[in-house]
Protein backbone atom coordinates (compact mmCIF):
# COMPACT_ATOMS: atom_id res chain seq x y z
CA UNK A 1 0.00 0.00 0.00
CA UNK A 2 1.32 3.41 -0.86
CA UNK A 3 1.10 6.54 1.19
CA UNK A 4 -1.82 8.07 2.99
CA UNK A 5 -0.53 11.57 3.37
CA UNK A 6 -1.48 15.16 3.99
CA UNK A 7 0.32 18.04 2.32
CA UNK A 8 -0.31 21.35 0.60
CA UNK A 9 1.76 23.81 -1.33
CA UNK A 10 1.48 26.95 0.74
CA UNK A 11 2.23 29.84 -1.54
CA UNK A 12 1.65 33.49 -0.89
CA UNK A 13 -1.14 34.99 -2.98
CA UNK A 14 -1.23 38.47 -4.48
CA UNK A 15 -2.62 41.07 -2.15
CA UNK A 16 -2.28 38.87 0.94
CA UNK A 17 -1.01 40.94 3.86
CA UNK A 18 1.07 39.53 6.68
CA UNK A 19 0.60 40.98 10.17
CA UNK A 20 2.31 40.17 13.43
CA UNK A 21 0.50 39.77 16.70
CA UNK A 22 0.59 42.81 18.98
CA UNK A 23 1.83 40.58 21.76
CA UNK A 24 5.00 39.96 19.81
CA UNK A 25 6.23 43.50 20.42
CA UNK A 26 6.50 45.29 23.68
CA UNK A 27 4.78 48.64 23.88
CA UNK A 28 7.97 49.97 25.47
CA UNK A 29 10.15 48.79 22.56
CA UNK A 30 8.34 49.45 19.27
CA UNK A 31 9.93 47.97 16.13
CA UNK A 32 12.23 50.31 14.24
CA UNK A 33 10.81 52.17 11.28
CA UNK A 34 11.85 50.64 7.92
CA UNK A 35 14.39 52.60 5.93
CA UNK A 36 13.62 54.05 2.52
CA UNK A 37 15.79 51.38 0.95
CA UNK A 38 13.88 48.62 2.74
CA UNK A 39 10.56 50.08 1.68
CA UNK A 40 11.69 50.30 -1.93
CA UNK A 41 12.87 46.68 -1.85
CA UNK A 42 9.57 45.53 -0.32
CA UNK A 43 7.57 47.40 -2.97
CA UNK A 44 9.71 45.84 -5.74
CA UNK A 45 9.25 42.35 -4.30
CA UNK A 46 5.52 42.87 -4.02
CA UNK A 47 5.38 44.05 -7.64
CA UNK A 48 7.34 40.98 -8.81
CA UNK A 49 5.08 38.81 -6.67
CA UNK A 50 1.94 40.18 -8.32
CA UNK A 51 3.52 39.95 -11.80
CA UNK A 52 4.37 36.29 -11.23
CA UNK A 53 0.77 35.34 -10.54
CA UNK A 54 -0.45 37.52 -13.39
CA UNK A 55 1.87 35.71 -15.82
CA UNK A 56 0.86 32.37 -14.31
CA UNK A 57 -2.78 33.21 -14.99
CA UNK A 58 -2.03 34.42 -18.52
CA UNK A 59 -0.28 31.22 -19.65
CA UNK A 60 -3.20 29.09 -18.43
CA UNK A 61 -6.18 31.36 -19.15
CA UNK A 62 -6.92 29.73 -22.54
CA UNK A 63 -7.65 26.35 -20.90
CA UNK A 64 -11.02 25.35 -19.50
CA UNK A 65 -10.29 24.57 -15.83
CA UNK A 66 -13.19 22.11 -15.67
CA UNK A 67 -11.33 19.85 -18.11
CA UNK A 68 -7.90 20.27 -16.61
CA UNK A 69 -5.46 17.34 -16.62
CA UNK A 70 -5.69 17.29 -12.82
CA UNK A 71 -9.47 16.90 -12.88
CA UNK A 72 -9.24 14.19 -15.56
CA UNK A 73 -6.69 12.23 -13.51
CA UNK A 74 -8.86 12.51 -10.40
CA UNK A 75 -11.91 11.36 -12.36
CA UNK A 76 -10.02 8.34 -13.74
CA UNK A 77 -8.90 7.35 -10.24
CA UNK A 78 -12.47 7.58 -8.96
CA UNK A 79 -13.83 5.51 -11.86
CA UNK A 80 -11.20 2.81 -11.29
CA UNK A 81 -11.93 2.80 -7.55
CA UNK A 82 -15.66 2.32 -8.12
CA UNK A 83 -15.11 -0.45 -10.69
CA UNK A 84 -12.66 -2.22 -8.38
CA UNK A 85 -15.16 -1.93 -5.54
CA UNK A 86 -17.86 -3.66 -7.56
CA UNK A 87 -15.36 -6.33 -8.59
CA UNK A 88 -14.91 -7.17 -4.91
CA UNK A 89 -11.77 -5.25 -3.98
CA UNK A 90 -13.43 -3.66 -0.94
CA UNK A 91 -14.53 -0.10 -0.26
CA UNK A 92 -12.80 0.81 3.01
CA UNK A 93 -9.95 -1.70 2.93
CA UNK A 94 -9.20 -4.82 0.85
CA UNK A 95 -11.93 -7.41 1.35
CA UNK A 96 -11.12 -10.97 2.43
CA UNK A 97 -10.62 -12.04 -1.18
CA UNK A 98 -10.06 -8.48 -2.39
CA UNK A 99 -6.30 -8.80 -2.85
CA UNK A 100 -6.92 -11.26 -5.67
CA UNK A 101 -8.75 -8.46 -7.50
CA UNK A 102 -5.75 -6.14 -7.10
CA UNK A 103 -3.37 -8.92 -8.15
CA UNK A 104 -5.45 -9.79 -11.19
CA UNK A 105 -6.10 -6.28 -12.46
CA UNK A 106 -2.85 -4.45 -11.95
CA UNK A 107 -1.19 -3.95 -8.55
CA UNK A 108 2.60 -3.65 -8.82
CA UNK A 109 4.78 -6.56 -7.73
CA UNK A 110 8.33 -7.41 -8.79
CA UNK A 111 7.67 -10.98 -9.87
CA UNK A 112 4.44 -10.14 -11.70
CA UNK A 113 5.54 -6.91 -13.37
CA UNK A 114 8.98 -8.02 -14.57
CA UNK A 115 7.59 -11.27 -15.96
CA UNK A 116 6.20 -9.47 -19.00
CA UNK A 117 3.35 -7.63 -17.25
CA UNK A 118 4.98 -4.20 -17.42
CA UNK A 119 1.56 -2.56 -17.73
CA UNK A 120 1.29 -2.95 -13.95
CA UNK A 121 3.72 -0.03 -13.59
CA UNK A 122 0.92 2.18 -14.92
CA UNK A 123 -2.25 0.47 -13.71
CA UNK A 124 -1.12 0.41 -10.08
CA UNK A 125 -1.13 4.23 -10.14
CA UNK A 126 -4.93 4.25 -10.45
CA UNK A 127 -5.73 1.64 -7.78
CA UNK A 128 -6.28 2.40 -4.10
CA UNK A 129 -6.67 0.30 -0.98
CA UNK A 130 -9.86 1.86 0.32
CA UNK A 131 -11.78 5.13 0.26
CA UNK A 132 -9.49 6.95 2.72
CA UNK A 133 -6.45 6.05 0.64
CA UNK A 134 -7.93 7.50 -2.55
CA UNK A 135 -9.54 10.50 -0.82
CA UNK A 136 -6.31 11.78 0.72
CA UNK A 137 -4.27 11.14 -2.43
CA UNK A 138 -6.78 12.95 -4.64
CA UNK A 139 -7.09 15.83 -2.18
CA UNK A 140 -3.31 16.34 -2.22
CA UNK A 141 -3.24 16.04 -6.02
CA UNK A 142 -6.02 18.60 -6.38
CA UNK A 143 -4.13 21.08 -4.22
CA UNK A 144 -0.69 20.74 -5.83
CA UNK A 145 -1.60 19.51 -9.31
CA UNK A 146 -3.56 22.57 -10.36
CA UNK A 147 -0.59 24.80 -9.49
CA UNK A 148 1.97 22.66 -11.35
CA UNK A 149 -0.34 22.36 -14.35
CA UNK A 150 -0.40 26.15 -14.70
CA UNK A 151 3.32 26.37 -14.04
CA UNK A 152 4.43 23.81 -16.65
CA UNK A 153 1.53 23.56 -19.07
CA UNK A 154 -0.83 20.66 -19.60
CA UNK A 155 1.35 18.35 -21.68
CA UNK A 156 4.52 18.68 -19.59
CA UNK A 157 2.47 18.35 -16.41
CA UNK A 158 0.81 15.15 -17.65
CA UNK A 159 4.20 13.76 -18.65
CA UNK A 160 5.69 14.61 -15.25
CA UNK A 161 2.77 12.96 -13.46
CA UNK A 162 3.04 9.80 -15.55
CA UNK A 163 6.84 9.58 -15.43
CA UNK A 164 6.96 10.24 -11.68
CA UNK A 165 4.44 7.47 -11.11
CA UNK A 166 6.52 5.09 -13.23
CA UNK A 167 9.66 6.17 -11.38
CA UNK A 168 7.94 5.34 -8.09
CA UNK A 169 6.78 1.96 -9.43
CA UNK A 170 10.30 1.06 -10.58
CA UNK A 171 11.74 2.14 -7.22
CA UNK A 172 9.19 -0.03 -5.41
CA UNK A 173 10.26 -3.12 -7.36
CA UNK A 174 13.97 -2.38 -6.94
CA UNK A 175 13.56 -1.96 -3.17
CA UNK A 176 10.86 -4.51 -2.30
CA UNK A 177 11.28 -7.07 -5.06
CA UNK A 178 8.37 -9.51 -4.91
CA UNK A 179 7.53 -8.86 -1.25
CA UNK A 180 4.75 -6.29 -1.72
CA UNK A 181 1.71 -5.58 -3.85
CA UNK A 182 1.88 -1.84 -4.30
CA UNK A 183 -0.98 0.37 -5.44
CA UNK A 184 -1.89 4.03 -5.22
CA UNK A 185 -1.33 7.37 -6.92
CA UNK A 186 0.97 8.68 -4.21
CA UNK A 187 4.20 7.98 -6.12
CA UNK A 188 2.91 10.25 -8.89
CA UNK A 189 1.55 12.78 -6.38
CA UNK A 190 4.93 12.89 -4.65
CA UNK A 191 6.33 13.53 -8.11
CA UNK A 192 4.04 16.54 -8.50
CA UNK A 193 5.37 18.04 -5.28
CA UNK A 194 8.91 17.16 -6.32
CA UNK A 195 8.40 18.80 -9.71
CA UNK A 196 7.25 22.04 -8.05
CA UNK A 197 10.43 21.99 -5.96
CA UNK A 198 12.54 21.21 -9.03
CA UNK A 199 10.96 24.09 -10.94
CA UNK A 200 11.65 26.53 -8.11
CA UNK A 201 15.26 25.37 -7.81
CA UNK A 202 15.80 25.84 -11.53
CA UNK A 203 13.94 29.16 -11.95
CA UNK A 204 14.44 30.84 -8.58
CA UNK A 205 16.84 33.46 -9.95
CA UNK A 206 13.96 34.92 -11.96
CA UNK A 207 11.32 34.57 -9.25
CA UNK A 208 10.53 36.79 -6.28
CA UNK A 209 11.62 35.40 -2.93
CA UNK A 210 8.03 35.71 -1.69
CA UNK A 211 7.09 33.05 -4.26
CA UNK A 212 9.88 30.49 -4.33
CA UNK A 213 10.94 30.50 -0.66
CA UNK A 214 7.59 29.47 0.90
CA UNK A 215 6.90 26.99 -1.90
CA UNK A 216 10.33 25.36 -1.60
CA UNK A 217 9.93 25.19 2.15
CA UNK A 218 6.45 23.65 2.02
CA UNK A 219 7.34 21.04 -0.63
CA UNK A 220 10.50 20.02 1.22
CA UNK A 221 8.54 19.84 4.49
CA UNK A 222 5.87 17.75 2.77
CA UNK A 223 8.45 15.26 1.52
CA UNK A 224 10.39 14.97 4.78
CA UNK A 225 7.28 14.65 6.94
CA UNK A 226 5.54 12.05 4.79
CA UNK A 227 8.65 9.97 4.17
CA UNK A 228 9.37 9.98 7.92
CA UNK A 229 5.75 9.02 8.57
CA UNK A 230 6.01 6.22 6.01
CA UNK A 231 9.17 4.92 7.67
CA UNK A 232 7.43 4.78 11.05
CA UNK A 233 4.22 3.09 9.87
CA UNK A 234 4.06 -0.39 8.38
CA UNK A 235 2.22 -1.05 5.13
CA UNK A 236 3.38 2.12 3.37
CA UNK A 237 5.54 1.89 0.25
CA UNK A 238 8.12 4.57 0.97
CA UNK A 239 10.29 3.44 -1.94
CA UNK A 240 7.54 4.48 -4.35
CA UNK A 241 7.25 7.85 -2.61
CA UNK A 242 10.97 8.56 -2.72
CA UNK A 243 11.25 7.32 -6.31
CA UNK A 244 8.33 9.47 -7.39
CA UNK A 245 9.59 12.56 -5.54
CA UNK A 246 13.14 12.30 -6.90
CA UNK A 247 11.80 11.69 -10.40
CA UNK A 248 9.57 14.74 -10.04
CA UNK A 249 12.44 16.97 -8.90
CA UNK A 250 14.58 15.95 -11.89
CA UNK A 251 11.77 16.33 -14.41
CA UNK A 252 10.48 19.56 -12.89
CA UNK A 253 13.91 21.15 -13.11
CA UNK A 254 14.84 19.75 -16.53
CA UNK A 255 11.53 20.65 -18.18
CA UNK A 256 10.90 23.97 -16.41
CA UNK A 257 8.81 26.22 -18.66
CA UNK A 258 8.99 30.03 -18.75
CA UNK A 259 5.80 31.89 -17.87
CA UNK A 260 5.61 33.24 -21.40
CA UNK A 261 3.50 31.64 -24.12
CA UNK A 262 5.69 32.94 -26.96
CA UNK A 263 8.85 31.50 -25.42
CA UNK A 264 7.08 28.22 -24.72
CA UNK A 265 6.12 27.92 -28.40
CA UNK A 266 9.67 28.69 -29.54
CA UNK A 267 11.13 26.05 -27.21
CA UNK A 268 8.41 23.46 -27.85
CA UNK A 269 10.47 21.10 -30.04
CA UNK A 270 13.47 21.37 -27.74
CA UNK A 271 11.31 20.65 -24.70
CA UNK A 272 9.55 17.72 -26.37
CA UNK A 273 12.88 16.24 -27.43
CA UNK A 274 14.29 16.49 -23.92
CA UNK A 275 11.07 15.09 -22.44
CA UNK A 276 11.19 12.14 -24.83
CA UNK A 277 14.85 11.49 -23.99
CA UNK A 278 14.21 11.56 -20.24
CA UNK A 279 11.13 9.37 -20.54
CA UNK A 280 13.01 6.82 -22.66
CA UNK A 281 15.93 6.81 -20.22
CA UNK A 282 13.51 6.20 -17.35
CA UNK A 283 11.86 3.24 -19.08
CA UNK A 284 15.07 1.55 -20.23
CA UNK A 285 16.89 2.32 -16.97
CA UNK A 286 14.01 1.01 -14.89
CA UNK A 287 13.74 -2.21 -16.89
CA UNK A 288 17.50 -2.70 -16.64
CA UNK A 289 17.72 -2.15 -12.89
CA UNK A 290 14.66 -4.12 -11.73
CA UNK A 291 15.36 -7.67 -10.51
CA UNK A 292 13.97 -10.81 -12.14
CA UNK A 293 12.44 -13.82 -10.41
CA UNK A 294 12.15 -17.56 -10.98
CA UNK A 295 8.35 -17.61 -11.15
CA UNK A 296 5.32 -16.05 -12.75
CA UNK A 297 2.54 -14.91 -10.42
CA UNK A 298 -0.07 -15.55 -13.11
CA UNK A 299 1.25 -19.09 -13.68
CA UNK A 300 1.45 -19.79 -9.95
CA UNK A 301 -2.16 -18.71 -9.44
CA UNK A 302 -3.34 -20.81 -12.38
CA UNK A 303 -1.33 -23.81 -11.21
CA UNK A 304 -2.50 -23.39 -7.62
CA UNK A 305 -6.12 -23.69 -8.75
CA UNK A 306 -5.39 -26.72 -10.93
CA UNK A 307 -3.21 -28.45 -8.34
CA UNK A 308 -5.89 -28.02 -5.67
CA UNK A 309 -8.46 -29.61 -7.99
CA UNK A 310 -6.17 -32.55 -8.80
CA UNK A 311 -5.20 -33.15 -5.17
CA UNK A 312 -8.88 -33.08 -4.21
CA UNK A 313 -9.58 -35.77 -6.83
CA UNK A 314 -6.63 -37.79 -5.50
CA UNK A 315 -8.06 -37.59 -1.99
CA UNK A 316 -11.40 -38.86 -3.30
CA UNK A 317 -9.59 -41.66 -5.13
CA UNK A 318 -7.65 -42.52 -1.96
CA UNK A 319 -10.88 -42.78 0.02
CA UNK A 320 -12.37 -45.14 -2.59
CA UNK A 321 -9.17 -47.20 -2.66
CA UNK A 322 -9.13 -47.57 1.12
CA UNK A 323 -12.75 -48.75 1.05
CA UNK A 324 -11.96 -51.37 -1.61
CA UNK A 325 -8.86 -52.57 0.25
CA UNK A 326 -10.83 -52.83 3.48
CA UNK A 327 -13.35 -55.06 1.72
CA UNK A 328 -10.51 -57.10 0.20
CA UNK A 329 -9.02 -57.63 3.64
CA UNK A 330 -12.30 -59.27 4.74
CA UNK A 331 -13.19 -61.38 1.67
CA UNK A 332 -9.75 -61.79 -0.02
CA UNK A 333 -11.43 -61.54 -3.46
CA UNK A 334 -8.39 -60.95 -5.69
CA UNK A 335 -10.42 -60.92 -8.92
CA UNK A 336 -12.71 -58.15 -7.64
CA UNK A 337 -9.71 -56.10 -6.48
CA UNK A 338 -7.93 -56.59 -9.82
CA UNK A 339 -11.04 -55.54 -11.75
CA UNK A 340 -11.38 -52.37 -9.64
CA UNK A 341 -7.74 -51.46 -10.21
CA UNK A 342 -8.13 -52.01 -13.98
CA UNK A 343 -11.48 -50.27 -14.35
CA UNK A 344 -11.19 -47.41 -11.86
CA UNK A 345 -7.80 -46.81 -10.24
CA UNK A 346 -5.50 -46.94 -13.29
CA UNK A 347 -7.89 -44.99 -15.61
CA UNK A 348 -8.26 -42.27 -12.96
CA UNK A 349 -4.48 -41.91 -12.74
CA UNK A 350 -4.33 -41.62 -16.54
CA UNK A 351 -7.04 -38.93 -16.55
CA UNK A 352 -5.25 -36.99 -13.84
CA UNK A 353 -1.96 -37.27 -15.74
CA UNK A 354 -3.61 -35.85 -18.84
CA UNK A 355 -5.20 -33.04 -16.84
CA UNK A 356 -1.93 -32.23 -15.07
CA UNK A 357 0.07 -32.06 -18.30
CA UNK A 358 -1.73 -28.95 -19.55
CA UNK A 359 -1.22 -26.08 -19.88
CA UNK A 360 2.50 -25.97 -20.53
CA UNK A 361 4.51 -23.52 -18.44
CA UNK A 362 7.90 -21.92 -18.97
CA UNK A 363 10.37 -24.76 -18.25
CA UNK A 364 12.84 -22.37 -16.57
CA UNK A 365 10.34 -21.22 -13.97
CA UNK A 366 9.20 -22.80 -10.75
CA UNK A 367 5.63 -23.55 -11.87
CA UNK A 368 6.84 -25.97 -14.56
CA UNK A 369 8.96 -27.72 -11.93
CA UNK A 370 5.93 -28.08 -9.64
CA UNK A 371 3.96 -29.47 -12.56
CA UNK A 372 6.72 -31.96 -13.39
CA UNK A 373 6.87 -33.16 -9.77
CA UNK A 374 3.14 -33.91 -9.74
CA UNK A 375 3.29 -35.62 -13.14
CA UNK A 376 6.14 -37.79 -11.88
CA UNK A 377 4.28 -38.67 -8.68
CA UNK A 378 1.09 -39.57 -10.57
CA UNK A 379 2.96 -41.67 -13.10
CA UNK A 380 4.94 -43.51 -10.41
CA UNK A 381 1.72 -44.19 -8.47
CA UNK A 382 0.01 -45.48 -11.60
CA UNK A 383 2.99 -47.73 -12.39
CA UNK A 384 3.19 -49.02 -8.80
CA UNK A 385 -0.44 -50.15 -8.81
CA UNK A 386 -0.18 -51.48 -12.37
CA UNK A 387 2.77 -53.70 -11.37
CA UNK A 388 0.90 -54.84 -8.27
CA UNK A 389 -2.16 -55.68 -10.35
CA UNK A 390 -0.13 -57.66 -12.88
CA UNK A 391 1.14 -59.91 -10.11
CA UNK A 392 -2.37 -60.11 -8.67
CA UNK A 393 -3.93 -61.23 -11.97
CA UNK A 394 -1.13 -63.73 -12.73
CA UNK A 395 -1.63 -65.40 -9.35
CA UNK A 396 1.95 -64.54 -8.46
CA UNK A 397 3.05 -63.63 -4.97
CA UNK A 398 2.10 -60.07 -4.07
CA UNK A 399 2.65 -57.89 -1.05
CA UNK A 400 -0.11 -55.32 -0.53
CA UNK A 401 1.66 -53.68 2.40
CA UNK A 402 4.78 -53.10 0.27
CA UNK A 403 2.63 -51.57 -2.47
CA UNK A 404 0.96 -49.26 0.04
CA UNK A 405 4.33 -48.26 1.52
CA UNK A 406 5.64 -47.48 -1.95
CA UNK A 407 2.53 -45.45 -2.73
CA UNK A 408 2.84 -43.48 0.51
CA UNK A 409 6.55 -42.89 -0.12
CA UNK A 410 5.76 -41.40 -3.53
CA UNK A 411 3.39 -38.93 -1.87
CA UNK A 412 5.99 -38.07 0.79
CA UNK A 413 8.69 -37.53 -1.84
CA UNK A 414 6.38 -35.25 -3.81
CA UNK A 415 5.50 -33.15 -0.76
CA UNK A 416 9.14 -32.82 0.26
CA UNK A 417 10.36 -31.86 -3.23
CA UNK A 418 7.47 -29.45 -3.75
CA UNK A 419 8.17 -27.75 -0.42
CA UNK A 420 11.85 -27.39 -1.32
CA UNK A 421 11.01 -25.22 -4.34
CA UNK A 422 11.48 -21.60 -3.28
CA UNK A 423 10.71 -18.25 -4.84
CA UNK A 424 14.06 -16.65 -5.65
CA UNK A 425 15.58 -13.58 -7.23
CA UNK A 426 17.59 -14.54 -10.29
CA UNK A 427 21.27 -13.53 -10.50
CA UNK A 428 21.82 -10.56 -12.78
CA UNK A 429 23.95 -12.64 -15.14
CA UNK A 430 21.02 -14.95 -15.89
CA UNK A 431 18.52 -14.48 -18.64
CA UNK A 432 15.00 -13.48 -17.85
CA UNK A 433 12.88 -16.66 -18.16
CA UNK A 434 9.94 -14.60 -19.37
CA UNK A 435 11.68 -12.82 -22.24
CA UNK A 436 14.98 -14.56 -22.77
CA UNK A 437 16.73 -11.19 -22.58
CA UNK A 438 20.07 -11.07 -20.83
CA UNK A 439 20.11 -9.31 -17.48
CA UNK A 440 23.89 -9.13 -17.20
CA UNK A 441 25.28 -5.67 -16.62
CA UNK A 442 28.39 -4.69 -18.51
Amino acid sequence: MRVVFIGLVFAARPGLAYATSPSMHSSHNPPPEPTAEQLAHARAEHRRHVEFYQRLQEVSSHHNPRFSVTNIIIALNIVVFVVMGFLGAGWFMPAEDGMLVYIKYGANNGAATTNGEWWRLLTCMFMHYGIIHIAVNMWALYQAGAFLEKLQGRFIYALIYLASGLSGSFASIIWHGDQTWSAGASGAVFGVFGAILGYMLRMRSGLPATVYKPIMKSTATFAVYNIAFGAAVTGIDNAAHIGGFVGGVVLGAALAQPLNLSLRRIRRLQTLGLAGLLFTALIFGGIKLTPRFNYSVTDELAWGTKEASILNKLNTLGTSRNGVLKKFASDNNTRELANWIDSSLIPTYRELLEETSSPRFNPDQITAKRQKLLITALDESRQTWADFNTRLKDDRAFDLSTCMQRSNQIVANFNQANKALKYETLPRKNKNPATGASDSSS
